[in-house]
């Protein structure tokens, strides 16, 4: 199998580096090779992805499926390299290496329910890149991490077709992150994901969704506000500046250990808002527009598909215990965002 997109393999989470920023994949091409048993009790899976700006990832996967308790070992190395432009001609380059080993059990309940536990080693390598004398001399660092992540999942939806579904789903996380060197830092982390499509007519759907997450302890995730989720970028930008604003600061006196996104929030870049708490919520109208006008069948897959979405977002990053804090707000940064399109 192989595909062109712009989405990683592994939706984890990034080191923090000192920030703002955050590496987004961009222009890049994924292939994979996959096994499966005959009566597919067991799979495995390899892949690989190449980014135009120089990132790499590779990712094993083997299934144990012959019981009802679903078992699965995944293998997952990224590269990441963050840009810093300190002047005109000196950029400041930064390499991360990450390598992840996951051990997932899945147990359904029902068809519709199910709880899974992942027991997460995560080991990442910063690296200076020699540009001059400073950088030449920098030491690398290295984090060691072990993690624990349970999930319950509700799933009671049905497929009408492509991106358009009827039902309720939602999860409910929580995740627990300690580094066995230097700071020894403790990460807690929960978080819920909630989503209900609604059919109103002729396949046309009402998409609502709830999302938020939260961290605290010695070491915090920083949440970046905006953006979508696997951004289009044809420019082969390398700098990761054109969708991410670096001019909105960050509450340096706070330990912050991972990064990640809060998306969707349409219209803004990302790092519009940010802090270790996030909020968003998401309204989307999905207008299968010929098959909703047209009285006859469509045999054409391309236009039978073809979809209109209007949509409305509205969300909010802060550090402390609300959006309001004032001890926690820095000078010029303001606390909540919204984004309206009539459609996209």
């Amino acid at each position: 199998m192989s595909q062109i997109d712009f989405s990683m393999l592994n939706q984890s989470y990034q080191p923090y580096t000192g920030g703002p920023f955050y590496f987004n994949p961009g222009f890049s091409m994924f292939t994979a090779f996959g096994v499966n048993e005959l009566f597919e009790n067991y799979k495995l899976l390899a892949g690989f992805r190449y980014s135009l700006n120089g990132s790499t990832e590779y990712i094993f996967s083997f299934e144990d499926l012959k019981k009802r308790l679903d078992k699965q070992i995944v293998f997952h190395r990224q590269t990441l390299k963050e840009v810093k432009q300190e002047s005109v001609y000196f950029f400041d380059v930064t390499k991360t290496i990450s390598n992840e080993l996951i051990y997932l059990l899945r147990y359904p309940f029902d068809q519709v329910n199910s709880f899974r536990t992942s027991f997460i080693s995560k080991y990442d390598k910063i690296n200076t890149l020699s540009v001059d004398y400073g950088s030449l001399i920098a030491q690398p660092q290295d984090k060691y991490y072990l993690g624990l992540k349970t999930e319950y999942i509700y799933d009671n939806t049905k497929e009408i077709s492509i991106n358009l579904l009827d039902g309720l789903r939602y999860k409910i996380f929580g995740e627990y992150y300690y580094q066995i060197n230097d700071k020894n830092y403790n990460t807690f982390v929960v978080g819920a994901d909630l989503r209900y499509y609604k059919e109103l007519f002729r396949d046309i759907v009402i998409a609502s969704r709830l999302a938020g997450s939260t961290s605290w302890g010695t070491g915090k995730v920083i949440f970046y506000l905006g953006g979508v989720d696997n951004w289009y970028d044809l420019s082969f930008d390398t700098t990761g500046m054109k969708y991410f604003d670096k001019t909105v600061r960050i509450n340096t006196n706070e330990n912050y250990i991972f990064q990640a996104v809060g998306t969707d929030l349409r219209g803004f870049p990302q790092n519009i808002r940010n802090g270790n708490t996030f909020i968003v919520s998401n309204t989307e109208i999905r207008i299968p527009f010929f098959r909703a006008i047209m009285p006859f069948p469509i045999n054409s897959d391309f236009w039978y598909h073809f979809q209109i979405v209007g949509f409305f977002d509205i969300g909010s990053a802060w550090l402390g215990t609300s959006p309001y804090d004032k001890k926690k707000l820095l000078p010029h940064n303001y606390t909540s965002a919204t984004s309206f399109c009539r459609y996209s």
